[in-house]
């Protein structure tokens, strides 16, 4: 099986992890929400304090407690598996999303199936850890990091704030929507209007 790398770091709320996590083909969200394993292992780790931006140790390996975890921000631009991140997203929409995290700041993009709903989506949309894409991080204290990341596995138990705006809809959600509320042969009727194709 192939052993693709990404390069993460782990936040928690003493220390990040910055590192190489192994995916065997999978998605790391998959690997963060599977229940028969409590520790996502990582490879060349560097030891950060989260309260200083000092390296306090470098590791040929490690494991992190899963539930520790706050997030995970993949810095690697590739995604890990690119047919099954196709398939995650499919039927789903776009949302401009802000949440506090552990004190951090993350600003990015959300995408539910349903509507911009905060409450149900920590309830229900989202299981242990939810993607963030083209995520902006940031911390205030005494680090002052500011980061641009393709991805941010955010832990559901560790955000404190959620806020989802509306985003405008494109092209194609407005005429998936017309496909929804149209008859077929009414859409592409040439009599009737012009094709919605």
């Amino acid at each position: 099986m192939d052993s693709q790398e990404l390069s993460v770091t782990v936040v928690t709320a003493e220390h990040f992890f910055r590192g190489v996590v192994r995916t065997y083909g999978h998605r790391l969200l998959d690997t963060l929400n599977d229940p028969t394993t409590d520790f996502l292992a990582m490879d060349d780790v560097e030891v950060f304090r989260a309260s200083q931006n000092v390296r306090a140790a470098q590791l040929p390996t490690a494991a992190v407690r899963k539930d520790h975890i706050g997030m995970v921000l993949v810095t690697t631009r590739r995604h890990e598996a690119p047919e099954k991140q196709a398939n995650a997203r499919r039927e789903k929409r776009r949302f401009p999303a802000m949440l506090a995290c552990l004190g951090y700041d993350i600003e990015g993009t959300v995408h539910l199936r349903g509507f911009a709903d905060p409450v149900n989506a920590l309830s229900h949309d989202f299981h242990d850890f939810f993607p963030v894409t083209e995520a902006l991080v940031t911390h205030g204290g005494n680090t002052k990091l500011k980061l641009r990341v393709p991805v941010a596995m955010i832990k559901r138990d560790a955000v404190s704030m959620l806020h989802l705006a509306l985003d405008a809809p494109s092209e194609h959600d407005v005429l998936a929507s017309i496909r929804e509320l149209v008859p077929d042969q009414l859409a592409s009727d040439p009599q009737t209007s012009a094709p919605l194709a």
